[in-house]
């Protein structure tokens, strides 16, 4: 699923909750009380007692899905379910329908997550620091919790959120295992960037100080010398950012 597609998606689910008078909050218990469900309880079970259509109901268990509404665990047994249901009837055909569907409900997930632009991973940071609780961050974006503690994630451990913020998010969650994570892999990410920049840095001032060997270098030495200026900024900006 392309960026445009997954953001098309985003939009759809804000819809289909207004039209159905339904939260995210709502489809995901929707969806978490069919995972935890035993095999004997069919659909109709959940469209009477939460008072939905079949449509509406494949649609929460869908949306709950790809809008990062329930956990990977929770994403299993869904689709574990549905897999059983089909292989209850004997319906080979149905069977392989719902194994594909259940690929490209997990495809679209990803390609929720993806689109997400960084500046939208910032403000959903900010707003956290700023006091604003996660509930109501998530609900601006018609996802979950789950989705903006991976997301926020993301931005840290992608070198997105500046150090300043990444600081202000650890006093708020000293103890938070998932925050711990992604630092972890931030560090080892700003350690791989600064020893790459270190390694062009070392190259262009061998090329600079060996002046017998820039007839083999097709620009100038004031050239190689603007060029290894600007990696020398990256540089000072990786380690004072970061």
């Amino acid at each position: 699923m392309m960026k445009g597609k997954a953001t098309d998606s985003r939009k759809s689910f804000a819809r289909f909750c207004r039209r159905h008078n339904l939260t995210p909050e709502r489809v995901s218990q929707i969806a978490v009380d069919y995972a935890k469900s035993t095999p004997d309880l069919a659909r109709s079970h959940f469209m009477e007692k939460y008072h939905i259509s079949e449509h509406v109901f494949y649609r929460c268990l869908d949306f709950s899905i790809i809008c990062c509404l329930v956990d990977d665990a929770t994403c299993k047994r869904i689709t574990d379910k549905s897999a059983l249901n089909c292989r209850s009837h004997n319906d080979k055909n149905s069977s392989r329908r719902s194994s594909a569907h259940a690929m490209e409900l997990l495809r679209a997930r990803d390609a929720f997550l993806k689109s997400f632009s960084n500046d939208e991973i910032r403000n959903m940071a900010a707003r956290l620091i700023n006091g604003e609780k996660s509930h109501d961050v998530a609900a601006s974006y018609n996802t979950s919790r789950l989705a903006i503690n991976f997301l926020v994630g993301r931005g840290i451990e992608n070198l997105i959120l500046d150090r300043e913020t990444v600081q202000q998010l650890e006093r708020l969650a000293p103890d938070n295992s998932y925050l711990i994570a992604s630092l972890e892999k931030r560090e080892n990410l700003k350690s791989k960037v600064i020893s790459r920049l270190v390694g062009i840095i070392a190259y262009l001032d061998f090329l600079i100080g060996k002046s017998h060997l820039l007839s083999l270098v097709p620009v100038s030495t004031e050239d190689l010398q603007k060029t290894r200026d600007q990696y020398d900024k990256m540089l000072t900006s990786a380690r004072n950012m970061f």
